[in-house]
């Protein structure tokens, strides 16, 4: 199963993609701050993928995601996002991070699914992760 951090300021579209990401076998821990997300990263908790909102209270997913670096975090890093940000963003220089724009949670649910080494790669997208 793919642990997750979600980090998203908005409660209804937080509920809406831990229950969406849920449905799909990952084990979902969603925070509506920053804060919180780089906390729970800085004192050790693991996470296969974290999914940040780009614009949050308390520190931005950029923050979360440079301390998740710094920490060690190897796995994928998705800034989620409703703003106009890509890649080549000079603030994204060195975090190896994919960039998402909220439109589509099937984007996000197929860069999450992607993720996971346990996950074959031949299985439809639509395919639930296996169980552990």
């Amino acid at each position: 199963m793919t642990s997750l951090l979600l980090a998203e300021d908005d409660q209804d579209l937080r509920d809406l993609t831990a229950m969406v990401l849920a449905r799909h076998g990952c084990d979902v821990t969603a925070t509506a701050d920053g804060g919180v997300a780089r906390g729970l990263i800085m004192g050790g908790a693991h996470f296969d993928v974290l999914v940040l909102d780009l614009d949050m209270p308390v520190c931005t997913g950029i923050e979360v995601a440079r301390a998740a670096r710094s920490a060690g975090h190897a796995g994928r890093i998705i800034l989620w996002t409703g703003w106009d940000v890509s890649v080549e963003d000079p603030d994204l220089a060195g975090l190896d991070v994919r960039v998402l724009g909220k439109q589509d949670v099937s984007l996000l649910r197929a860069a999450v699914l992607e993720a996971d080494p346990r996950r074959d790669p031949q299985a439809p997208e639509d395919a639930t992760l296996p169980r552990s």
